[in-house]
């Protein structure tokens, strides 16, 4: 792992401890590790919009705790 990886995932603690695991997940594929909703759909072998969905709820309970 690198630093720059282990440094983005320090920052974004606090935010992911609000997650379920798969949501955990979602977050660090897509924000740490860039990772388009196509590929990330591929791998749990869900439809591009599901992925979107999962994203879509994420931020919405994470803009609760940050308001």
């Amino acid at each position: 792992m690198s630093e720059s990886w282990m440094s983005d995932t320090d920052s974004l603690s606090a935010f992911l401890s609000m997650l379920s695991d798969r949501e955990q997940r979602l977050v660090i594929e897509h924000a740490v590790h860039d990772q388009p909703p196509r590929m990330i759909a591929a791998k749990y072998n869900v439809s591009v919009e599901t992925v979107k969905g999962w994203r879509k709820g994420e931020l919405a309970k994470l803009r609760k705790y940050i308001k």
